[in-house]
This record gives C-alpha cells, sequence and structure tokens, in this order.
C-alpha cells in the first residue's frame, strides 16, 4: 500500500507545483505589454 500513497503523492505534487507558473506567466505578460514601454523604472 506504500507505493500507492507515494504514487498520488507524487500525482498531487506535479499538478499542484503549475500554480507556480501562473505569476510568473502575469510578470512575463505584464512586460510584453506595459513594461517595455517604460524609459525609466526610477521616479524623479
Amino acid at each position: 500500500m506504500n507505493g500507492i500513497k507515494e504514487g498520488g503523492a507524487i500525482a498531487t505534487a506535479a499538478t499542484s507545483s503549475y500554480w507556480i507558473l501562473i505569476p510568473c506567466y502575469a510578470l512575463i505578460l505584464f512586460f510584453a505589454i506595459w513594461g517595455h514601454k517604460y524609459k525609466s523604472w526610477t521616479r524623479k
């Protein structure tokens, strides 16, 4: 029965690890749409 529990844990970890991609893709999307237009990121 240990193999069944381990297989379920691996499947859950593999599925839930995709959630980290959402903020990464959001950041890429931000720079693709708006971020490239900024000439300077410092406020004057």
